[in-house]
This record gives structure tokens, C-alpha cells and sequence, in this order.
């Protein structure tokens, strides 16, 4: 719900907002990996690479399953190629 709530203030809101509310769900839930994924994705799809790259960076810093860890560096990988 709350993850919903932080997509709405990025879509409908203040960005700044959502990026709060998204760094309160991620210092409290670090390793929810669909977290990182969706704040990524919001960035990028705002036109923040800058910062889409400082929240792949942070999470390639955790200790997550090699399976989880892929999955990121897909979508890292596919920020760079485009």
C-alpha cells in the first residue's frame, strides 16, 4: 500500500515526496529488491539517469541472492545501452 502511495506522489505529486517515501520503505525493507526496481524505474522514467544510477549502485551494495542481483544488473545494464 505504501509502495503504491509513493508511485502515486512520483506520477501525481511532488517527486521529492515520493523519493521520501521510497527511501523510508527502502531503510526498512533493504533487501525487497521489487522495491529498488520500481524506484529505479520511476526515476528513469523521469528523466533522473543520475539518480536512477545512485539506486543501482546502492543496491549492488547489499548482500542479495545471485538470482536477485542479476535481475538488477539487467535493468542497470539496460539504462546504459539506451
Amino acid at each position: 500500500v505504501i509502495s503504491k502511495f509513493a508511485q502515486d506522489e512520483f506520477a501525481l505529486g511532488s517527486m521529492e515526496r515520493g523519493r521520501t517515501v521510497f527511501e523510508g520503505l527502502l531503510d526498512s525493507y533493504p533487501k525487497r529488491v521489487d522495491l529498488w526496481n520500481v524506484y529505479a524505474d520511476k526515476e528513469i522514467k523521469a528523466g533522473e539517469f543520475d539518480k536512477a544510477r545512485g539506486i543501482f549502485q546502492r543496491v549492488t551494495t547489499l548482500k542479495l541472492s545471485s538470482k536477485a542481483i542479476k535481475g538488477v544488473f539487467k535493468k542497470w545494464l539496460a539504462l546504459e545501452a539506451a
